[in-house]
């Protein structure tokens, strides 16, 4: 279920993104990473940006697969060594 709700955000007739934002926020951050790699690069980004605070972000770039997180990284222009020293501090 929790793919199908994630699919349906990226879908033609998809969620204005204040309902978005909301759906994803209200979704556990945990089973969203686990879904990830079902996902294009594009809807990835899109996920990530939407959930709101750091830790939450932090836990979903830790708990994800490794090409998810590369792919989030390389279009934020984040590097990975920011993400292991932030994840560390926390």
């Amino acid at each position: 279920m929790p793919l199908d709700q994630l699919k349906s955000l990226f879908s033609e007739s998809g969620l204005p993104e204040t309902q978005a934002r909301k759906m994803i926020n209200s979704m556990n951050h945990f089973d969203i990473a686990r879904l990830l790699h079902q996902l294009t690069a594009y809807e990835k980004v899109l996920i990530f940006q939407y959930i709101e605070g750091d830790v939450k972000r932090q836990e979903l770039l830790y708990e994800t697969d490794q090409e998810s997180r590369k792919e989030i990284s390389d279009a934020l222009g984040l590097r990975s060594e920011e993400h292991t020293s932030e994840l560390q501090s926390h």
